[in-house]
């Protein structure tokens, strides 16, 4: 990662989030399930797998302020962003960059670590049924 200064500015912070989501989503797979509650089970594994990665094991009886905690003291962060998929894909077709889906990203002093998208439905020339998701944690069945 390169340094990070007070002459850092947000279009740097910006360059340096998509070249490390670019080199992240390299090894992105997408899953298929056949219901929306089965994709969100599936995420929150996702979820689950990344943040243990990072040094964050959370409990089922942990509180709200524990699991805080332990996030500031891990430096470890999850991010839910919403993006516009055509404006996405015009802003990249002109960059070449990968372009930012909707989902959870999941921060790593300060760095992506790993992306978990939102369900969502398959918009190829084939209709295909199901809902998807697309994660980059490697090794998770679905």
């Amino acid at each position: 990662m390169a340094m990070i200064d007070h002459n850092t500015t947000l279009g740097d912070l910006n360059d340096l989030d998509r070249d490390n989501f670019d080199n992240l989503m390299r090894n992105a797979k997408t899953y298929r399930f056949e219901t929306p509650k089965e994709a969100q089970n599936f995420m929150g594994v996702c979820v689950d797998k990344a943040l243990r990665k990072c040094g964050v094991k959370i409990n089922p009886s942990m509180d709200g302020h524990r699991i805080g905690r332990l996030m500031t003291s891990r430096q470890a962060k999850v991010e839910h962003r919403v993006y516009d998929d055509k404006e996405e894909y015009d802003l990249c077709n002109r960059t070449g960059k990968t372009p930012y889906q909707t989902g959870l990203y999941i921060y790593s002093r300060k760095e992506i670590a790993a992306f978990v998208s939102s369900p969502f439905r398959h918009n190829g020339l084939v209709q295909m049924p199901g809902i998807y998701v697309r994660t980059t944690v490697p090794k998770v069945m679905a």
